[in-house]
C-alpha cells in the first residue's frame, strides 16, 4: 500500500488553478480545482481506494478499499469494489467487477468476475467468466469456465471448458469437465460427470457422474445420476432415468419412468412412459409402448401401437391401433391399422394389412385376443376363434378354418388356381409318401408317387 503522506486543506473550501501531489495527500475540507492536476500515487476518498493499486504497474485499475492490494508485477487487471483481486500478485489481464470478486486470485491471467464474491476463491486458473452472486465461487484452478447467475458453478474447483447459465446451473460440480447446462438448477447436482448438455429448468438436475448426456426441456432427465449418452428432448423426458445408458426420448413424457432401461428410442408424446427396466425399444407415436415395463426389443410406429404391452418381447407393430391391447404376448409382427388390435397374450403371430386379425368368423364380430403360431394377410382376415394355433389365412376378408389349417380367399373366391398348364399340387399320406396331384385335359386325376 502507498505510505500516505499529508497535505492538509482545512476551514473554508480551497480553490487551487494547479494541484499536484508527490506522496500523498489527506483534504479534510472542501477542495476545487479549477485547472489541471497532477497525483503521482493512489489516493484514498472517504475510504475508497482509487489508482493501480500495489505496485503501482501502470496499466492496473483498482477502484475500492484494498482492491488489489496485493499486486506485484501483475498488469492489464481492472478491479472494482473492496477487496477486489485482493491477493493478485503477478495475474494478469483479469477483470474484477464487485466486493471480494477474484478475491484469492494470484497468478490466475484472464478470468473476469462480476457480483458478490463471483470467482472468490480463484487461485491460478484462468479465462474464466463468472457473472453474477457467488458465481464460480469455489474455484481455484479451473480453466476456461463460464458461469452466469447467481451460484451458476458455485462449487466448481478443478473443472475446465464448463458453461452455466442460470440460477443454481451446475452448482454441485468440482471436477467435471466440457458440460453444458441453461437453465434455473441444470445439471445441479453433477460432480465429475462430463461432456453432459442440459436445457431447460431442472433439466439433468441430479446428474452426478453420468457422461454425455443431452437433455432439453423441463426436468428433462432430472432423476439421471450414473446413466450415459442418453438425449432427451422435451418436458419431463426421461424424467426417472438414473442409470439407464444410451436412451432417446423426444416428447412429452416420453419414457418418464425409465430407470435403468437402455437402449431405447421414444418419439411422441407419452411414448414408452411406462418402462422401467426394458431395453432395446423402439416407439415412434403418441403413447406407443406407453404401458411397456420391462418388456424387450419391441418395435411400435403409429399411435397407441403396442399401448399396453408390459411384458412381451420382440414385437413389431407399424400402424396406429396395432397390437395395442398385447400385454404379455411375444415375436408377433402386425401392420397396418388396428391389425391384431385385441390379443393380448398371443404369440408368434404375423398380421398385414387394415384389421387383420382382429375378428374372427364373418358375421359374429368375435374380437381375437389369444392365437399365436398364425399368418393372417389381408385386410380383415382372421382366425376362426380365439385359443388357437398354427393357422394360415389369407385374403381380404378371409376367416381360417380352425387350429392347423390354411385357407385363401374368402366366400366370394369361386376359383384357386395352381401354377401354369400341367402343374400339379403335392400332398403327404399319412404315412409320410408325397404324391403329385394333376390333371389331365380330359379331366382325370393321377396321383404320382414322388
Amino acid at each position: 500500500m502507498p505510505n500516505w503522506k499529508k497535505l492538509i486543506v482545512s476551514g473554508a473550501d480551497a480553490a487551487l488553478n494547479t494541484l499536484t501531489i508527490i506522496n500523498g495527500a489527506e483534504i479534510t475540507g472542501s477542495l476545487i480545482i479549477t485547472g489541471s492536476s497532477t497525483i503521482s500515487e493512489d489516493i484514498l476518498i472517504n475510504g475508497l481506494t482509487i489508482g493501480k493499486g500495489s505496485g503501482n504497474v501502470y496499466n492496473n485499475t483498482a477502484n475500492g478499499n484494498c482492491a488489489l492490494y496485493s499486486n506485484t508485477t501483475g498488469n492489464a487487471n481492472t478491479a472494482d469494489g473492496i477487496n477486489a483481486l485482493y491477493h493478485n500478485t503477478t495475474g494478469n489481464h483479469n477483470t474484477a467487477n464487485g466486493a471480494n470478486t477474484l478475491y484469492s486470485n494470484t497468478t490466475g491471467c484472464q478470468n473476469t468476475a462480476n457480483g458478490w464474491r463471483a470467482l472468490y476463491c480463484n487461485i491460478t486458473g484462468g479465462s474464466n467468466v463468472a457473472n453474477g452472486y457467488a458465481s464460480l465461487y469455489y474455484n481455484t484452478t479451473g480453466n476456461n469456465n463460464t458461469a452466469n447467475g447467481h451460484n451458476a458453478l458455485y462449487s466448481n474447483t478443478i473443472g475446465c471448458q464448463n458453461t452455466a447459465n442460470g440460477y443454481a446451473s451446475l452448482y454441485c460440480s468440482t471436477t467435471g469437465i466440457n458440460n453444458t447446462a441453461n437453465g434455473y438448477s441444470s445439471l445441479y447436482s453433477n460432480t465429475t460427470g462430463f461432456d453432459n448438455t442440459a436445457n431447460g429448468h431442472s433439466a439433468l438436475y441430479s446428474n452426478t457422474r453420468g457422461v454425455r448426456n443431452t437433455a432439453n426441456g423441463q426436468n428433462a432427465l432430472y432423476s439421471n445420476t450414473l446413466g450415459g449418452g442418453n438425449v432427451a428432448n422435451g418436458f419431463h423426458a426421461l424424467h426417472s432415468n438414473t442409470t439407464g445408458n444410451t436412451n432417446v426420448a423426444n416428447g412429452f413424457h416420453a419414457l418418464y419412468h425409465n430407470t435403468i432401461g437402455s437402449a431405447n428410442v421414444a418419439n411422441g408424446n407419452c411414448a414408452l412412459y411406462c418402462n422401467t427396466r426394458g431395453y432395446g425399444n423402439t416407439s415412434n407415436g403418441s403413447k406407443a409402448l406407453e404401458q411397456n415395463t420391462i418388456g424387450q426389443k419391441n418395435t411400435a410406429n403409429g399411435y397407441l401401437a403396442l399401448y399396453r404391452n408390459t411384458i412381451g418381447d420382440s414385437n413389431t407393430a407399424n400402424g396406429a391401433d396395432s397390437l395395442s391391447r398385447n400385454t404379455s404376448g411375444s415375436c408377433n409382427t402386425a401392420i397396418g391399422y388396428q391389425s391384431l388390435r385385441f390379443v393380448s397374450v398371443g404369440s408368434n403371430n404375423v398380421a398385414l394389412g387394415n384389421s387383420a386379425g382382429v375378428y374372427g368368423y364373418l358375421g359374429n364380430n368375435m374380437g381375437i385376443t389369444c392365437i399365436s403360431n398364425s399368418v393372417m394377410l389381408g385386410a380383415s382376415s382372421g382366425p376362426l376363434g380365439n385359443d388357437q394355433t398354427n393357422q394360415i389365412v389369407i385374403g381380404h376378408n378371409a376367416i381360417g378354418e380352425g387350429s392347423n389349417t390354411a385357407k385363401i380367399g374368402d366366400a366370394n373366391v369361386t376359383a384357386l388356381y395352381v401354377g401354369g398348364n400341367g402343374a400339379g399340387v403335392v400332398l403327404k399320406s399319412p404315412n409320410g409318401t408325397a404324391y403329385k396331384i394333376t390333371v389331365s385335359d380330359a379331366g382325370a386325376i393321377t396321383a404320382t408317387a414322388i
